[in-house]
């Protein structure tokens, strides 16, 4: 019997991962393996109802980040031969220091997911060759899966995103070469990532054979409410509020436009976000600005149910495939996003919403809302009606889950 050991960075503790949530139910007696301390409660309000998993609940210091345990550990990597296989590849250049400390962080939390998993593997009695090794991450969660899966003569397949794969600027993405060769599967979850990851490393047909894309999903809530001309155009976004996710920029955009009357919701929080509520109480804003903060799926899901909105909007500048424009679009919701990683994927340009340049200015996304607004109901109603269609033929989770895992169980 195949047994699949699923590695999370924090799934179900903490605020990590929450579109993990979505694929659960399609397993069958998965083990999932959680490397976050958290409390129960929040674990349990986050898994779903009636699925058949067995958690694992790492309970370490390290992962409480004690900086002298931290600092010990990741000192210890410097005698590993993973790390010095690295610092003579081609792929670290330039040699910086933080990608020096990224690399023996990632060695070294990689050998504690080990010892924890193999010590739940020794108590649990599992036999070898039955098990693979999921890590929902090409990262360090990758590369424990690998040394688990060499451990007990088992698979190890990974998925991967966004920062897992691009090497943007100061993103150094550690061991992607060695894992891409080392590892039986890898699932990006666009195809952007598959060709990028393809075109690094100029994979021969060996590796190419082994990269398959599977998309992520989400579940059927239903239509927006429908969207009449006597409210405000009503726009939303949902995202961490960090650098990259550029939330201010939203903000900024909004309050240049004067024409018409804005509603805008901010779903999340993060290092930004008290900026950016500063940034809107300091400002003069015509607008409706309403930051909600980190709210559950759940709450998230029937503000789209109850609310009618008409736009929907992200302006980051690195993404795999936004699981919140998945869920936009599933309720009928067209997309204003910038082209950037597999956006353009899930954004067909005037077919379920608008994608603009990376390098877009403020002027140039408040032109962009303005000319949306403009469109006529008859036209609205018809992008609606297809964004709610490209998400039913693309990112409905039944089909897509259902297949990841048959691909896992039967062709791993």
């Amino acid at each position: 019997m195949k047994r699949v050991i699923l590695l999370s960075v924090g799934f179900p503790y903490g605020n990590h991962e929450p579109f993990l949530r979505n694929e659960l139910k399609y397993h069958k007696d998965l083990i999932l393996a959680s490397n976050y301390i958290g409390d129960e409660r929040t674990a349990k309000n986050n898994m779903p109802d009636n699925v058949n998993v067995t958690l694992w609940h790492k309970s370490s210091l390290f992962f409480r980040g004690n900086k002298i345990i931290r600092t010990l550990a990741a000192l210890q990597a410097i005698f590993t031969k993973d790390f010095w296989r690295e610092l003579f590849s081609k792929d670290i250049r330039p040699i910086r220091f933080h990608k020096i400390i990224t690399l023996l962080s990632y060695i070294s939390k990689s050998e504690e997911i080990v010892a924890f998993v193999s010590n739940e593997i020794s108590k649990a009695g599992y036999k070898k060759d039955e098990l693979i090794f999921y890590s929902y991450w090409m990262d360090h969660l990758a590369l424990a899966s690998l040394k688990l899966a060499q451990k007990y003569s088992g698979k190890a397949v990974t998925r991967c995103h966004g920062y897992d794969i691009y090497p943007r600027e100061g993103n150094y993405v550690v061991m992607q070469r060695f894992l891409t060769k080392n590892l039986n599967r890898i699932f990006p979850i666009a195809e952007d990532g598959k060709k990028t990851i393809c075109s690094l490393f100029k994979c021969d047909s060996s590796v190419k054979n082994k990269i398959t894309v599977f998309r992520l999903g989400t579940e059927d809530f239903g239509m927006n409410p429908p969207i009449t001309s006597d409210i405000d155009f009503t726009i939303v976004s949902c995202s961490n509020v960090v650098p990259l996710k550029r939330v201010s920029m939203i903000f900024e955009a909004i309050n240049q436009i004067d024409k018409f009357k804005i509603r805008w919701y901010h779903f999340g929080d993060g290092v930004c976000f008290e900026d950016l509520k500063e940034k809107v109480a300091s400002s003069n804003c015509k607008h409706n600005v309403i930051l909600m903060g980190r709210k559950s799926n759940e709450t998230i899901m029937n503000f789209y149910k109850s609310t009618p909105v008409h736009l929907f909007i992200n302006l980051s500048t690195s993404e795999g495939i936004p699981v919140s424009m998945m869920e936009a679009l599933s309720f009928g919701i067209p997309c204003l996003g910038t082209d950037v990683g597999g956006v353009h994927e899930i954004i067909k340009n005037n077919v379920n919403g608008y994608l603009i340049p990376e390098d877009s200015s403020v002027k140039d996304v408040s032109e962009e809302i303005v000319k949306i607004k403009s469109i006529s109901m008859e036209g609205m109603l018809l992008l609606r009606s297809q964004a709610r269609l490209f998400w039913e033929n693309n990112y409905r989770a039944e089909k897509n889950y259902s297949e990841f895992v048959e691909c896992i169980l039967k062709k791993v």
